[in-house]
C-alpha cells in the first residue's frame, strides 16, 4: 500500500502544477484584452492637438451660477486640462444587490477624456485561490462588461448592447468629477440650468 504513496504525491503534485499554469495563462490573457481595450482607447485620441488646452475663468461666466461656483472652486485658472487618468483602488465589493456579501478587492482604472472612455479592470477575492476578475469598459463607443472566476469562466459578458452604451458613458460622466476639466463645455459636456443651485449634465 505505501509504495503508491510517492505516485499519489507526484500526481496531486502534477495536478496542482497544471492548476497553477492554468491560472497564470488566463491572467495573462486577461491581461492581454486589457491592454487592448487601454490601446482602442490611446487610439482614439490619436491625432488630437499637441497644445494643451487651460482653463480660462472667464470662460465660466456663460454657465450657470452653481456650475460656475463648482468649476471655480475646484479648478485653478490657467491649469491644464486633463486629457487621462489612471485611478488605483482598494475596497470592499458587495456581490448581492439585496444583502451583504462584501469582499476585498483591487482595481486600476485608465480614462480618457477626448474621446470620453474608460478601462476598469478588477479583481475581487472570493475565497482563498479562488478570484473573480471583472473588467467595465467603455472604449470606442461602446461598452462591454466581463465578470469571470479566474478570468476563464464567465459570469457575466455583456457587449453590443445600446443600454449597455449608454450606461458605461453615464458611469464615465458621473466619474469624471475625478479629473474636473472633463466636465467642461469644451468636451462636450452641456450644463442646463434647472435653479440657484442646480444644473443637469448631459453628454452624448
Amino acid at each position: 500500500m505505501q509504495r503508491w504513496i510517492p505516485f499519489a504525491a507526484a500526481a496531486v503534485g502534477l495536478a496542482a502544477l497544471a492548476t497553477v499554469s492554468v491560472a497564470v495563462l488566463a491572467t495573462r490573457r486577461w491581461q492581454l484584452a486589457t491592454e487592448d481595450l487601454i490601446g482602442r482607447l490611446n487610439s482614439a485620441s490619436a491625432g488630437m492637438p499637441d497644445q494643451p488646452r487651460v482653463v480660462s475663468f472667464a470662460a465660466l461666466a456663460t454657465l450657470p451660477p452653481p456650475v460656475e461656483r463648482y468649476f471655480r472652486s475646484v479648478l485653478c485658472d490657467g491649469q491644464r486640462y486633463v486629457r487621462s487618468a489612471r485611478i488605483v483602488q482598494t475596497g470592499r465589493f458587495n456581490m448581492k444587490s439585496g444583502g451583504e456579501d462584501w469582499h476585498e478587492y483591487d482595481a486600476t482604472q485608465f480614462y480618457h477624456v477626448d474621446p470620453p472612455g474608460y478601462v476598469w479592470d478588477a479583481c475581487i477575492r472570493m475565497v482563498p485561490f479562488l478570484d473573480v476578475r471583472v473588467r467595465d469598459a467603455y472604449a470606442a463607443r461602446q461598452g462591454a462588461m466581463r465578470g469571470a472566476v479566474l478570468g476563464i469562466v464567465d459570469v457575466v459578458n455583456e457587449h453590443d448592447r445600446p443600454e449597455l452604451d449608454e450606461g458605461a458613458l453615464q458611469r464615465y460622466l458621473a466619474e469624471a468629477a475625478m479629473f474636473p476639466t472633463a466636465l467642461l463645455p469644451e468636451q462636450g459636456v452641456r450644463w442646463t440650468p434647472i435653479d440657484e443651485t442646480r444644473a443637469a449634465a448631459s453628454l452624448t
